[in-house]
């Protein structure tokens, strides 16, 4: 069986479970590249270190130590060694998030 055979049958404990290559929490990922050189810089999105709803952190001290939360925007940043993770979550969803902003990445190049 392929691994996208896999995937077909709803394998729920693979999806959901634990994290893996398809969905994992931040404070999960995160502590993994502590120890190792990034090769690149990562943005993602909807999840985050931080509950923005209770301002507190989410993660273990050692990730919270090098990062920075913006409140208001909903962005987070965790520095590792060659790069750094970018969490930006505007809540979309039935209500949103009452403010947030977009992340703007200055001098940056556009490739189409």
């Amino acid at each position: 069986m392929t691994a996208a055979e896999l995937l077909n049958t709803r394998p729920e404990p693979l999806l959901w479970g634990y994290g893996g290559p398809l969905w994992v929490e931040p404070p999960e990922l995160y502590g993994g590249w502590l120890a190792e050189w990034m090769p690149f810089s990562q943005i993602h999105g909807h999840s985050a270190i931080v509950s923005y709803q209770h301002e507190s952190w989410m993660c273990e001290e050692r990730i919270r130590q090098r990062s920075t939360v913006d409140w208001e925007a909903r962005r987070t940043q965790t520095r590792a060694a060659g790069g750094r993770f970018i969490a930006v979550d505007p809540k979309h969803g039935r209500t949103g998030a009452a403010r947030w902003s977009p992340l703007v990445i200055e001098d940056a190049d556009l490739l189409v």
